[in-house]
């Protein structure tokens, strides 16, 4: 509650530790539509930001084994990793959702049907941002498909005679 205004927010876990070389705990940080973030202090995203970056906060278990590679992107069933960058477009997604405007998912969804209704490469490229704009590592959701997850996209979205599986911009 703000000035007798019910702010809603959203909640999340997070990794976090309060000493340098300390072990990092699970903690919660929730994010409220008027962009405040709170993680044991109040913050912003350029406060998560560098929380982040000085290791204050973590998106993961540093603790955690890393998984191998797969022996091929295309059998594959794992999205990109989760890092701090795709966190924070995350973040920032939800405070777009929560503020009732559209989601990187929801632009995506916009530009894939601007191009099914006009096929051009202009329509093409406006969809690669935007699907380059979703966080990498919830790109496998996009077109809610759980057998093909976002090949189609990635395919139409590659140059020719480029590897589909070089995305990142």
């Amino acid at each position: 509650m703000v000035d007798g205004e019910r702010i809603d927010g959203a909640w999340s876990h997070i990794w976090r530790r309060y000493v340098p070389d300390g072990e990092y705990y699970l903690d919660d940080l929730i994010v409220f539509a008027d962009g405040t973030i709170t993680c044991g202090e109040r913050t912003d995203l350029a406060g998560l930001e560098e929380l982040l970056a000085t290791g204050r906060l973590a998106v993961s278990n540093s603790t955690t084994p890393v998984l191998p590679d797969e022996p091929s992107k295309w059998a594959s069933r794992r999205g990109e990793p989760l890092t701090p960058e795709g966190f924070l477009l995350e973040v920032a997604d939800r405070i777009e959702a929560l503020n009732q405007r559209p989601t990187a998912d929801e632009r995506c969804w916009h530009a894939i049907r601007r191009f099914q209704q006009e096929p051009t490469e202009s329509g093409r490229a406006l969809l690669r941002a935007a699907y380059l704009a979703v966080p990498p590592h919830l790109r496998i959701y996009v077109l809610g498909d759980m057998d093909r997850q976002d090949r189609p996209l990635r395919i139409l979205l590659t140059d020719i005679g480029e590897a589909s599986t070089a995305m990142d911009p």
